[in-house]
């Protein structure tokens, strides 16, 4: 965080939920950068909500969006028929990602028992954050890629390699030349330079 703080559990209760935490890029352009951006309430689809916290500046300001709210459901919003929310997580301190695998799979089969009709062949899968940007075509095509650059590059050196030995081998026979040409002149014997 640049100002402010991250959200507080409570926060994401539903019709709780209308806190806000802006990226560096908006507060920046749209709040002027505003230090006392912090606790002024900013209106959003005409409903107000109270700012937060403010992100350092970096990898969110890419994004299209410029700010953060909670996500909050109420009990009638509930649909397990839907499977749209990607879940990111740090994982605790000495908690290894084959525990944390094993314990959310438990989480996934008891909702498959409760929710049968809509959770049925549906799991979890704990990877990796840097995994998830890239879908697992577009990793292997740009290892592929990156395969052919270094064998480009291995030919490269090769050539480089045999220039190098070409042009030594040009300069020995030259030298070669200009002994036997001195031998000649001095009368037959081999002159050592």
């Amino acid at each position: 965080m640049f100002l402010g703080r991250d959200f507080l559990p409570e926060e994401g209760q539903a019709g709780n939920n209308h806190f806000v935490i802006l990226m560096h890029r908006l507060w920046s352009q749209r709040f002027d950068a505003d230090q006392n951006i912090i606790g002024q309430q900013i209106r959003m689809n005409g409903e107000p909500y109270t700012v937060v916290g403010v992100l350092a500046p970096g990898l969110a300001d890419r994004g299209a969006s410029g700010l953060m709210v909670p996500m909050a459901f109420k009990p009638d919003q509930i649909n397990h028929e839907n499977h749209f929310i990607l879940v990111m997580g740090r994982l605790n301190d000495g908690v290894s990602q084959a525990e944390a695998q094993a314990d959310l799979s438990g989480v996934a089969k008891q909702l498959a028992q409760e929710f049968p009709k809509s959770n049925t062949n549906w799991g979890v899968s704990v990877e990796p954050l840097h995994l998830d940007f890239l879908p697992k075509t577009t990793r292997t095509r740009l290892w592929l890629l990156q395969g052919a650059v270094g064998f480009l590059l291995l030919i490269a050196c090769v050539n480089v390699a045999n220039l190098l030995l070409a042009s030594r081998r040009t300069a020995a026979a030259r030298s070669c030349a200009a002994r036997g040409a001195l031998a000649r002149r001095a009368g037959g014997s081999l002159v050592n330079y």
